[in-house]
């Protein structure tokens, strides 16, 4: 994947979105940069808190020491900079139209600093903070005159685009599952009535995730991924068992050492039977999934993974679908996006409440627990 230069808070603005998903409301976004092994500095980690005058009225300094722990986990995490999305403080600055909340101001402005006084207690680099509303930006704490926010248009921000960056309108139609195909439907109707046997349905799994990888390295963004009827079919009946499921998460995540696209290329289902799913030490296969694995994934794959099981998702019967969305979840946590996996586990325990794997995963999404990469 190219890569791009930040070189202005206008690009820090810009790329927010894209690093999110959406663009931000009433939150907190701190974004970080990191030291690479080769000394250059990078973009880090990114942390979105929800921001509004209540949460930011109950912030005090324990819980900003608690969020800066939970960042700094990532040991090479050396710079950040604040950025609060408010238009209740643009308002109180007398940017708006409406009423401003009595005291708005005061209340954002502290919740703010109390998180970079823990943030720099924590040894980094603090940024001076900065907000954004109503289409505006300036200075948190330096009193300084708004300026138009050039947004989506900063130059960074617009190559991510054309690097097949999405940007939905808001986290609920970024974590919406999306609308299967009536023929995709359809076909899986049928497959479903003729009862393949396991090895064909596993076979379309494989084959399903060397496309998508293909796509993902040939074409980034170019399409959402469709699944095949036989991969949706083999969701609903393969994840029951529980290491199965597990296998397929490691296979989409496109970098396991033992599982990579690959290997699969050349590999039958019957292979992948008697040497993977038939392994004896299940243990160290797992210890190299992507969110136990310290090593950071590639975010380009990532999403190409995520974007497959949310087709999947959308597609699979009922019953299936704590499985797919337990998964979905596991795949959000292991690229630190906190906010989608709770979402997707929420989902799953809304359908199952006793669905380990997604009671799992929202106990580490609320708690903020980062995956391995990030704890170095």
């Amino acid at each position: 994947m190219e890569t791009f230069s930040i070189t202005s808070q206008t690009d820090l603005i810009g790329i927010v979105p894209h690093v999110l998903g959406y663009p931000p409301a009433d939150s907190l976004v701190v974004l970080t940069t990191a030291r690479a092994a080769d000394g250059a500095r990078l973009l880090g980690v990114c942390m979105r808190l929800d921001f509004d005058l209540v949460t930011a009225a109950a912030v005090d300094r324990a819980t900003a020491s608690a969020l800066a722990g939970s960042l700094c986990e990532a040991d090479t995490v050396e710079c950040a900079y604040p950025i609060l999305y408010s238009d209740a403080l643009a308002e109180a600055l007398g940017h708006g139209s409406g009423p401003a909340e009595p005291g708005a101001a005061e209340i954002l402005r502290t919740g703010v600093e109390r998180v970079c006084d823990a943030l720099q207690a924590a040894g980094l680099e603090v940024s001076a903070p900065v907000w954004v509303g109503r289409g505006l930006r300036a200075g948190l704490c330096d009193g300084g005159a708004a300026e138009a926010l050039p947004g989506l248009s900063a130059a960074v921000a617009s190559h991510m685009a054309e690097q097949g960056s999405r940007v939905s309108e808001d986290f609920g139609h970024a974590a919406a599952l999306p609308e299967p195909p009536a023929q995709l439907l359809a076909e899986v109707a049928v497959l479903r009535a003729a009862s393949p046997d396991a090895l064909a349905l596993l076979a379309a799994v494989l084959s399903d995730a060397v496309a998508v990888y293909d796509v993902a390295r040939s074409a980034p963004g170019s399409a959402r991924p469709v699944p095949s009827a036989a991969a949706v079919l083999a969701f609903e009946e393969l994840t029951d068992d529980l290491w199965v499921r597990d296998l397929l998460q490691m296979v989409l995540g496109f970098e396991h050492p033992q599982l990579g696209p690959e290997r699969l290329r050349s590999m039958t289902a019957e292979e992948f039977t008697v040497e993977i799913v038939e392994a004896e030490d299940r243990i160290a296969l797992a210890a190299q999934m992507a969110g136990l694995s310290e090593v950071r994934p590639d975010m380009q794959l990532a999403e190409a993974g995520v974007d497959y099981l949310r087709a999947v998702a959308g597609a699979v019967a009922l019953s299936a679908l704590p499985a797919v969305l337990a998964m979905l979840a596991w795949a959000e946590w292991a690229r630190a996006r906190h906010s989608f996996a709770a979402h997707y586990a929420q989902a799953a325990l809304a359908l199952d409440p006793d669905y380990s794997l997604a009671q799992l995963m929202l106990r580490a999404s609320e708690a903020g627990m980062p995956p391995a990469w990030m704890r170095g």
